[in-house]
This record gives C-alpha cells, structure tokens and sequence, in this order.
C-alpha cells in the first residue's frame, strides 16, 4: 500500500560517500540490508523545468522501493513537430532521513509508460541520481522503433562501478534528474511519442539498497 504525498518544488539526483561534515569517510560493508528502521523521504519537490503540480510521490509499505507518478510529462517527435517537442527534462529533490550506520543508494530504475515509435524513430531514458558532494550515478537506455502503441516497461540498472551512496547516517537530500527525447533522424516522416495518449503519465519506480557503515 503506498501513500502518496503531493510534489511541490526543486532539483536533482546522485550519491557521494562522505562521513559527517569534518570527519573521514566511513568505510562501508558490503552487504546489503534491508531498509533500517527510522528511513523517511519527508518531501519531494520539483525544479522551474518541471510544471508545478504535476507529480506525486510513494514510498513503498517495506521502503524498498520510491515510486515517482509525472503527469503531462511526454516527448515526441514527427514531421511538423517543433524541436522543443522532441526533449523533456524534470529535475527531483527529496529530503531524505537517513539512520545512523547506514548508507542509501539506487540499484535500479524501472520507466513506465505509453510508447509509440515508428520504423527507425528512437526513444531515450536517461536518469542521473546523486547526494550533495561529487560523484553521479547514472542509468541509460535507448529503445528502438517499430514499438506498437499502448503502456510499455523498461528497465535500467545503475552500473555497480558506478553506484553512489548517501553520506553515512546523515540527513540528506537525494536529486534526480529525469531525461526522455524522441529522434526520427532514421527516418524523417516517421513518428513517435513517449506518455502522449488519453493520459498523458510517466512512472518512475526506483530501488533503493543499503550498506552498513
């Protein structure tokens, strides 16, 4: 059962692993553990690219798992069609409770939504996650046409080289950057769209992995 609280906001996402402000990195296990007691997302907000009021947030009954709901969120591509039409980007903040002794991070990232591409016409993901310090993790997919009308799911893990973790048991804020664009350069009188239909929605479903630290 999820819970869904409104988004109202800023920014971005990826993983640093930092100590507390002023100390050395702590070194981390690597076992991964279930979601610790005391992990909380208290707010979700969007960046100016991202139209106000259009997404919604739910973090799953075990915390395994966030899932992000964008509507009028759409790209897509076609002869006539401006190229503003072709990209969209939103960027997401979330204030994230992280326990002491933990460390938080995404192994995984599922897309959810209408699909249509014509012969050679493309679709891309791309999602970049990260906590304040340096350091990105990033997923990427590029899917291909002929891909029949209706509701599609893709899914992309975060490389293992380059995953990223939260400072360890610090408050933080975990940005995601969110990217789709729709190319028919193959194939210029060819047309396709990502989440353009009778309801226009996008989902995001993110894993979430922990480490001792």
């Amino acid at each position: 059962m999820f819970s869904f609280n409104f988004i109202t906001s800023s920014v971005l996402v990826l993983a640093c692993l930092n100590a507390v402000a002023g100390s050395p990195a702590a070194a981390l296990e690597v076992r991964q553990v279930a979601a610790p007691t005391g992990f909380e997302i208290t707010n979700l907000g969007l960046h100016k690219a991202c139209l106000p009021g259009t997404a919604n947030y739910a973090l799953s009954a075990d915390k395994s798992t966030l899932t992000v709901d964008f509507s009028n969120y759409f790209a897509r591509v076609g002869p006539g069609l401006p190229p503003l039409e072709w990209h969209r980007t939103c960027q997401t903040i979330l204030d994230v409770v992280v326990p002491p002794g933990f460390a938080l991070g995404i192994s995984s990232v599922e897309y959810r939504g209408y699909y249509q591409l014509d012969t050679k016409v493309t679709a891309s993901h791309l999602t970049v996650y990260y906590f304040k310090g340096p350091g990105r993790a990033t997923a990427h997919s590029v899917l291909t046409g002929p891909i029949s009308g209706g509701t599609h799911v893709y899914h992309d893990d975060f490389a293992p080289s380059n995953k990223v973790l939260s400072p360890c048991g610090t408050n933080t804020e975990l940005n995601i950057y969110h990217d789709i664009r729709t190319l028919h350069g193959h194939n210029t009188a060819g047309s396709g769209y990502i989440s353009q239909h009778d309801n226009p929605t996008f989902t995001y479903t993110f894993k979430f992995y922990w480490k001792t630290c």
